[in-house]
């Protein structure tokens, strides 16, 4: 027991081992740098293949145009539907109007809500999207491919049966109205607003910004975007070219 005891104590008050101190390796000094390597234009890299994606064209019993491209890479699905009314199409004094209806139509549609369509599109996995160009607007879902046909029925509720309500007006218009009063605080923004007027005409629709201003937001009725003039604005789905690209 003696030894045993006396062992312990050896132990504890045995000296920590001394770590030796680390030495910092040497760094080598910077390069002078070429105060006049800006002038040298840097040499391209080698070429690397490319093959342009293959585009089949197909045609739907109602006339639609279906733009078919597809890629293996994973089992996903993205599908647009495209109409040629884009922010130029805008009637005057109503700049934005195209962008507010896009923004419109996932905020209620068929039996949903705007809840009901973003719980729908999260069950499916899938990504919604709405919105518009200066040549078009465009509703859009990627989805993984077992849920593509879920998928296309939430598709084409908003695209189709869009409830473009008084309520989901207001909301969007307080969502617009907001993003153009932070838009103005953005050094990009106000760049690309005083490149629009240097280079366009006054009066010309690309001299404005695809959401409008805030006086033509705030003087947007519900008569502009009623079912019939939504609908119209969106040319009719049955004319309307559907791009598929299927990764799976």
């Amino acid at each position: 027991m003696r030894n045993a005891m006396l062992l312990v104590v050896l132990v504890a008050c045995k000296a920590a081992p001394t770590t030796p101190a680390r030495v910092a390796p040497a760094v080598a000094p910077p390069p002078k740098s070429d105060p006049q390597a800006w002038r040298v234009r840097p040499q391209p890299g080698p070429a690397r293949p490319f093959a342009s994606p293959k585009i089949e064209r197909r045609e739907l019993a109602n006339g639609v145009p279906v733009y078919v491209v597809e890629n293996h890479a994973a089992p996903l699905v993205t599908i647009e539907v495209l109409s040629a009314r884009g922010a130029l199409a805008d009637p005057k004094g109503r700049a934005g109007l195209a962008a507010f209806v896009a923004n419109l139509l996932d905020e209620g549609a068929g039996k949903r809500d705007a809840a009901g369509i973003a719980t729908r599109a999260d069950e499916l996995g899938a990504n919604l999207a709405t919105g518009a160009t200066s040549e078009a607007s465009v509703a859009s879902i990627d989805v993984p491919m077992e849920a593509l046909a879920d998928a296309l029925d939430l598709l084409r509720d908003v695209v189709r049966k869009p409830k473009l309500s008084t309520p989901d007006l207001e909301r969007v218009r307080a969502d617009v109205l907001g993003e153009l009063a932070r838009a103005r605080d953005r050094g990009p923004t106000i760049a690309l607003d005083v490149l629009r007027k240097v280079i366009f005409p006054v009066g010309s629709p690309r001299a404005t910004p695809v959401a409008g201003t805030k006086e033509a937001i705030a003087a947007i009725e519900a008569r502009h975007v009623g079912v019939e003039d939504g609908q119209r604005r969106l040319q009719g789905i049955a004319h309307l070219p559907v791009s598929i690209a299927p990764a799976g």
